[in-house]
């Protein structure tokens, strides 16, 4: 029910714009042990309908001009990236979902230093147990310790970061000249 879903939405290991905007404004401190930033539900919703409407302005455009096989893999891709960015919950474990868009990005990444080295930090960043490092930066880790606005924004939204910036790369690669068709030489 949309109660139960209300209720993880500011859980420190959910990674969606939607959790991000709670956590910040409107968590469910006593059971998430999150510190909001200034406690406004208002301002937690709205936060997280822009945001989420400029992931689908960035995205439906893509979408909607892909031709080629290569273009709609890359849609295929955004989509499915888009998807976890505005889902009300995003678990590190939905991550599985993006093994077929990673293999599409890897596979149409361009040739730069700058793209390699971005996409190698958002892997990393994707696929480390975000538990380890809220024990690092967060002394007592999950479930024993506050975690205060500074913590949030940082350590507790990597991965949200990390799907953020792997949206941009993508979207980034489809206004570059696409790589040739692998199959229709």
């Amino acid at each position: 029910t949309l109660a139960k879903v209300m209720a993880f939405r500011s859980s420190w290991l959910n990674a969606s714009l939607p959790g991000l905007w709670t956590k910040l404004f409107d968590p469910a401190t006593e059971r998430e042990h999150v510190t909001p930033l200034w406690r406004s539900a208002a301002l937690a919703q709205t936060g997280a309908w822009l945001s989420c409407g400029l992931v689908v302005l960035l995205m439906v455009p893509q979408v909607w001009r892909a031709r080629t096989q290569a273009e709609t893999d890359r849609a295929f891709a955004l989509t499915m990236i888009a998807m976890l960015l505005v889902s009300p919950l995003t678990w590190d474990h939905y991550f599985l979902l993006l093994l077929a868009p990673l293999a599409v990005i890897w596979t149409q990444l361009p040739a730069t230093n700058l793209a390699r080295i971005s996409f190698l930090i958002i892997g990393v960043i994707l696929w480390t147990e975000p538990l380890l490092l809220y024990d690092l930066w967060i002394p007592g880790g999950q479930g024993h310790r506050m975690a205060f606005p500074a913590q949030t924004l940082s350590v507790l939204s990597l991965q949200c970061y990390a799907l953020l910036g792997l949206l941009i790369l993508t979207a980034a690669m489809s206004r570059l000249q696409a790589p040739p068709e692998l199959g229709g030489r």
